[in-house]
C-alpha cells in the first residue's frame, strides 16, 4: 500500500457559472516548496483524467523537492468539485472541452499572483483526458502564453482501446448524446489497494466497478480529435509525452500482464497523434508502465521520474548550461556539418528537441534517440550541436518562436541544418569569425530519409530501390523540368507522392526538386522543359566551368583567365534514335536568350553569360525584368557588375544591403525586420519604386514616417503595396497618392478603410484582414461615396464582421465588381446577399468562406433562395455543417 504523505495543501474554491445541470465549482490545491529560488518561481499545474481526481501526493512531493510549487485542479463535476449527490451522476459531464478553459485560466491567474514580480516558469501537467484538455488549453486557451512547457502522462489524444461492440456503443452515445452505465473494466481495480493495486483513493470519487458514460462528453472529445487530425491544435511550447511501451485490450479474465501495459489508450495511435501537436515533442516510452505512468510499480515510476526531471533540467535556462559534461570543448579544427533529413510525412518528428540558451543567445539541439542507427545520428547530428542555418536561412538572430515558426512552416520540405560543435561555435564567436554556407571546412553529410512513418523506426536502409522507375522533377527556384531515376531521390518510394519536394542527387550534388510525375522514362520525358530551357539547365554546370573566372578555393587553384573563354560551346540535341545535331550558342536568337533569362537567377546568369561577348552583354543590359534574391550567398564583388540591371529585389536576410546600388529597382520585397533597410526606403534612394511588399506578418507595424511617404505621393510611381499593420494616427495629414492601385493590409480596423480610400483615389483592389472589430467603432469619414474601387477582399478569421460593419464599409465602395468575404457570421446570409445587391449595382462576382453560426433550426437549409437573389451567388455551397454551424463557400 502506498505510504500516506504529510503534504499540506492550501485550498482555493473557484465559483463557476451554472449550466443545465446546476451550479459549478472547481477546486485548486496548492503545496508550497521549501526549496524555492528567491529570484525564480517554478510551478506546475496538475490536471487529472476522466472520472478522476487528484490524489498523487507522491508526485507532488517529488516536484516540491525540485523547487516547484505544486498545484492540482479538480475540474468541475469531478472529485472535490462535486457539489451535490446529484452531481455524482454527472462526473466529467460537459458539452465542450473548452468549458474547462475557465477554471484553468483562474488557476493560472492565481499562480501568477503567487509568483509576484519574480521571473516564473509554469508547467501544465495533464493525465489521460486531462492531457487532451491541457493540450487544447496550451494551444488556444486565454492564458496559454503563460505556459512554458507541457507534460503529458498518457494523454487521450486518440481513441481508447475497445472492441467493436464497445466502439459501436460509444458511437451511439456520442451521436445521440445519451448517458449509459457500463462496466468500469480492469484498470481502476488494477491500481486500487482493495484489489490488485497499491493506491488508496476515494472510491466515491473514482468508481472502479461501474461508471456512467455521457454521450455529450464523447461528442466533445470527438470534435477535438478531429481538430487535432486536421492540424488545428498546435502548441508552441516544449512538450514531454510519457507513455507505456505497449497497449493491450483487457478481456474479462484478468491477466498479470494487464498490470504492465496501457489497457485504456492505444499507445501507437497516441504517439502518432503527438507528432501533430507541436514541433517540440519529446516522447519517452516507459517499459511495463500502466496507463497512469506514476501509478505503475515503484521501479517503473522511478524511471519515469528520472526521465521527466532530466527533461525539465534542460528547460531551466537560469541554471542549466547548454553543454553536456561529456562534450569536448577543446578546439582543434572546424566541426561544421550540413545535415539533411527527408521525412516520410510532414507530421513526422525527426528525433530532436530544439533549445534556446537565452544568456548567450544561441539555438542548439538534443537528440531524443541517440542509438547509432537512428535517423538523426545517420544525418550527422549530435546532441548539443549549435544550429546556425535552417533551410538555407541564418537563424542566429532569431528568437525561439521565430526559429520554431520557420521549422513548422517548412514541414513539407527536406530539413537542412548547418550545425557545429560547441567547441567550434565558441572558437568562431571568440575570434569574431562569421558562419556562412560557403565555408570550405563544411562537411556535406549525405542526406538521409526515413523509411517509415514511425518516429521510433530504426530507419535502416533496407528499402527497395530500382532504376526502372522515374520521376519528372521541377527544380527549386527554377522552371526547369528534368527526368531522374527513383534511386536518385532521397525518399522511400512508397511514401513519395506527386508535389512532394525532395532532396535529389544530380551530377554529384544534392538539390531540391518537386515531383510532378511518377512513371516510365518515356512518360517523364514528355514533361521536360522545352528543349532550349532544359538544355540550358542541364549544361549550366558546364557554363560555370567554362565562363567563370575561378579564384583560389581551399586546395583548388586554377590559372584559367577570362581572356581564354571558350565561345563556341555547343549544345547537343538527342532523340530516341540516338542521332544528334550541334547548335552553337551564337546561333540562338535574342528572343531565346530572353526566354532563358527568365529561368535563371541574375547572379547565376551573370556568372554564365556576363562578359562572354558584346552581343550577350547587350542582351543582358537591354532585358528589363531581372530579379535578385539578396542573401548570404551573394557575391558582393560580382554584384557590382549586374546591380544596374536588377529591377526586382528580394531580401530574406538581415545582412546590410545598399539600395543605391540598384538604380533601376522597381520592386522591393522585405522578409526580415531591419531598421537600416527601412531607413533606405526613400524617394531619393528608390525613385522608380512601383511595388513594395513587407512579408513580416500581421503584427509588424510600418514606421509612421514611411506610412506617410507611401500615402502622400512621395513615391509617384508606386502602384502596389503590401503591409502587416499600419499606423493611421497621421491620416488627416496624408496627401493623395494617385498612382496606388493595390493595397493589402494584414491587420486593419474598419475605421482605417476610408482613410486609405481617400488617400488612394485610383485604387482598384483593396485587401484587408480585420483582426479585431469593435462593434461601436463604425466608420465615420468624409471619404467620397463614389470611389472607383473595383475589387474588395475582406477577411477575418477570429472577429465576426457583422452586417452593420460590412454594410458600413460598402457605403464607400459602391462600384465594386468583385467581392470576397471570409468571416464568422451569426446572421442569415440571405439578408447580407440582398444588401450586397442593393448596395453594389456593378457586382458580377462574389466569393466567400463564411462560418455561419446558426443552429440547424435557425438557418435556411435550402440554398436555392440564396442562389436566386443574383447570379453571382450561384456558386455558394455548404461544404461542412453540423447542428451548431455550417461553412458556406464558393467553388
Amino acid at each position: 500500500m502506498a505510504q500516506i504523505s504529510t503534504v499540506e495543501y492550501e485550498t482555493t474554491i473557484f465559483t463557476l457559472p451554472p449550466d443545465n445541470i446546476g451550479p459549478n465549482k472547481a477546486t485548486l490545491l496548492h503545496a508550497r516548496t521549501k526549496n524555492n529560488n528567491s529570484n525564480f518561481y517554478k510551478a506546475i499545474l496538475y490536471i487529472h483524467g476522466f472520472i478522476d481526481y487528484y490524489f498523487h501526493d507522491h508526485v507532488c512531493m517529488r516536484f516540491l523537492e525540485k523547487g516547484y510549487d505544486f498545484y492540482a485542479l479538480d475540474l468541475r463535476k469531478c472529485g472535490r468539485s462535486i457539489i451535490s449527490p446529484e452531481h455524482d451522476q454527472y462526473k466529467h459531464y460537459c458539452n465542450d472541452l473548452r468549458e474547462y478553459d475557465e477554471e484553468i485560466t483562474l488557476a493560472i491567474e492565481h499562480i501568477t499572483k503567487e509568483a509576484k514580480t519574480q521571473n516564473r516558469k509554469i508547467l501544465l501537467f495533464g493525465h489521460s483526458t486531462g492531457g487532451l484538455i491541457a493540450t487544447l488549453y496550451a494551444s488556444s486557451g486565454s492564458r496559454n502564453a503563460d505556459i512554458d512547457a507541457v507534460i503529458l502522462n498518457s494523454p487521450y489524444l486518440s481513441i481508447v482501446e475497445s472492441t467493436a461492440i464497445e466502439s459501436a456503443l460509444l458511437t451511439v452515445l456520442r451521436k445521440l448524446k445519451i448517458s449509459q452505465d457500463v462496466d468500469a473494466g480492469w484498470y481502476g481495480r488494477s491500481v486500487h489497494v482493495s484489489d490488485r493495486g497499491e493506491w488508496n483513493f476515494d472510491l466515491n470519487k473514482i468508481p472502479i466497478d461501474t461508471v456512467r458514460l455521457h454521450g455529450s462528453f464523447f461528442s466533445a472529445v470527438h470534435r477535438i480529435h478531429q481538430d487535432l487530425i486536421k492540424g488545428r491544435i498546435k502548441m508552441k511550447c516544449p512538450v514531454l509525452l510519457m507513455c507505456s511501451n505497449r497497449s493491450m485490450h483487457a478481456e474479462k479474465q484478468w491477466r498479470d500482464e494487464y498490470g504492465e501495459a496501457d489497457i485504456v489508450v492505444n499507445v501507437k495511435a497516441m504517439r502518432c497523434a503527438a507528432t501533430m501537436i507541436s514541433s517540440q515533442v519529446t516522447i519517452y516510452e516507459i517499459e511495463n508502465a500502466k496507463h497512469d505512468i506514476f501509478l505503475s510499480k515503484q521501479s517503473v515510476r522511478e524511471k519515469a521520474f528520472d526521465l521527466m526531471f532530466r527533461w525539465l533540467r534542460h528547460l531551466e535556462e537560469d541554471c542549466y548550461v547548454a553543454v553536456d559534461e561529456s562534450v569536448n570543448l577543446t578546439y582543434t579544427n572546424d566541426d561544421i556539418r550540413l545535415c539533411t533529413i527527408q521525412r516520410t510525412i510532414p507530421q513526422q518528428t525527426i528525433g530532436v528537441v530544439f533549445h534556446y540558451f537565452a544568456p548567450q543567445r544561441f539555438h542548439y539541439i538534443t537528440l531524443t534517440e541517440d542509438s547509432p542507427p537512428s535517423l538523426t545520428r545517420r544525418a550527422g547530428l549530435k546532441s548539443f550541436d549549435r544550429i546556425i542555418f535552417l533551410n538555407g536561412v541564418n537563424i542566429e538572430n532569431d528568437t525561439c518562436d521565430d526559429m520554431l515558426f520557420r521549422f513548422d512552416t517548412a514541414r513539407h520540405l527536406p530539413i537542412q541544418m548547418l550545425v557545429c560543435s560547441p567547441a567550434t561555435y565558441e572558437h568562431y564567436k571568440t575570434n569574431k569569425k562569421q558562419f556562412h554556407l560557403d565555408l570550405p571546412s563544411i562537411q556535406h553529410v549525405k542526406p538521409v530519409f526515413a523509411t517509415s512513418t514511425s518516429d521510433f523506426d530504426a530507419d535502416t536502409t533496407s528499402v527497395s530501390i530500382d532504376n526502372e522507375s522515374f520521376y519528372a522533377v521541377r527544380w527549386e527556384n527554377s522552371n526547369i523540368v528534368s527526368t531522374v531515376s527513383q534511386s536518385a531521390v532521397f525518399k522511400s518510394p512508397q511514401y513519395t507522392h506527386l508535389n512532394d519536394i525532395c532532396c535529389i542527387k544530380t551530377a554529384g550534388q544534392y538539390k531540391k526538386g518537386q515531383i510532378i510525375l511518377k512513371g516510365s522514362r518515356h512518360d517523364c520525358e514528355k514533361l521536360k522543359t522545352p528543349y532550349f530551357a532544359s538544355k540550358i539547365g542541364n549544361v549550366f554546370g558546364t557554363f560555370s566551368k567554362f565562363f567563370i573566372r575561378k579564384t583560389p578555393n581551399g586546395s583548388h587553384v586554377t590559372n584559367l583567365q577570362s581572356d581564354t573563354i571558350q565561345t563556341d560551346l555547343t549544345i547537343h540535341h538527342t532523340n530516341d534514335n540516338n542521332t544528334s545535331t550541334r547548335t552553337t550558342l551564337e546561333e540562338l536568337p535574342n528572343e531565346l536568350f530572353y526566354c532563358i533569362f527568365t529561368f535563371i537567377d541574375i547572379q547565376h546568369l551573370y556568372k554564365a553569360f556576363g562578359e562572354l561577348n558584346s552581343r550577350l552583354n547587350h542582351n543582358i543590359q537591354s532585358y528589363k525584368n531581372f530579379s535578385l534574391i539578396f542573401d548570404d550567398k551573394v557575391d558582393l564583388l560580382l554584384m557590382n557588375s549586374y546591380a544596374p540591371y536588377v529591377t526586382r529585389l528580394i531580401i530574406p536576410t538581415s545582412i546590410h544591403c545598399d539600395f543605391k546600388q540598384f538604380p533601376n529597382l522597381h520592386e522591393l520585397i522585405l522578409c526580415t525586420e531591419n531598421s537600416q533597410q527601412f531607413a533606405q526606403i526613400q524617394p531619393n534612394v528608390i525613385p522608380n519604386l512601383t511595388r513594395l511588399s513587407f512579408l513580416l506578418g500581421s503584427k509588424f507595424t510600418l514606421p509612421q514616417e514611411l506610412t506617410w511617404d507611401i500615402f502622400s505621393n512621395q513615391f509617384p510611381s508606386l502602384r502596389h503595396v503590401s503591409f502587416g499593420c499600419i499606423n493611421v494616427s497621421l491620416r488627416n495629414s496624408w496627401t493623395k497618392s494617385p498612382s496606388l492601385q493595390f493595397v493589402s493590409i494584414l491587420s486593419c480596423k474598419p475605421m482605417c478603410i476610408p482613410a486609405i480610400l481617400t488617400a488612394c483615389p485610383n485604387l482598384q483592389h483593396l485587401q484587408v484582414n480585420i483582426l479585431y472589430n469593435d462593434h461601436n467603432d463604425l466608420i465615420t469619414s468624409s471619404s467620397p461615396l463614389n470611389h472607383p474601387l473595383r475589387r474588395l477582399t475582406l477577411w477575418s478569421d477570429y472577429a465576426e464582421l457583422t452586417f452593420d460593419a460590412i454594410d458600413n464599409i460598402l457605403t464607400y465602395t459602391l462600384n465594386i465588381e468583385s467581392f470576397y468575404l471570409q468571416t464568422i457570421y451569426s446572421m442569415s446570409l440571405i439578408d447580407l446577399a440582398h444588401d450586397l445587391v442593393r448596395r453594389l449595382h456593378y457586382l458580377s462576382r462574389f466569393d466567400c468562406y463564411i462560418r455561419e453560426k446558426l443552429t440547424k433550426n435557425d438557418r435556411i437549409n435550402n440554398l436555392t433562395d440564396l442562389h436566386q437573389i443574383h447570379p453571382c451567388f450561384h456558386r455558394v455551397q455548404s461544404i461542412e455543417e453540423n447542428d451548431k454551424f455550417r461553412v458556406l463557400a464558393t467553388k
